[in-house]
């Protein structure tokens, strides 16, 4: 039976043991389901106001206060910063299939493709 595309997935590998949580401030803590404690801290250059992950697993977008989409490659341990919003990215949120990203501030709304 095919999966309806409205029906959120299970993640795929890296984050199928890992839980990634957006602290208060600039940072991203994952937590390991199976060791019950954070495991990992991903510092971000700028106060993060909202996050979502990619139905693959691999990719996290945060947007920022200061205007900035940031696509993170958690795989690859690489990060690219996009700026196409007049105020703080209130709200990311990847497509369905993965290669779409929606990001929202405060009067605007920028539609990405995603080609990684």
């Amino acid at each position: 039976m095919a999966a309806h595309p409205l029906i959120p997935q299970p993640p795929t590998p890296p984050f199928h043991s890992l839980i990634p949580l957006l602290s208060s401030g600039a940072q991203i803590n994952f937590y390991s389901v199976q060791q019950r404690k954070i495991v990992k801290r991903l510092t971000l250059s700028d106060w993060a106001l909202s996050m979502s992950l990619s139905p693959s697993g691999h990719l996290i977008a945060v947007g920022t206060q200061q205007r900035l989409l940031k696509l993170i490659d958690f795989a690859q341990g690489t990060f690219q910063d996009y700026a196409a919003h007049s105020d703080s990215v209130r709200h990311v949120c990847f497509g369905g299939n993965g290669r779409r990203l929606f990001s929202a501030g405060y009067d605007d709304i920028a539609i990405w493709d995603v080609l990684l």
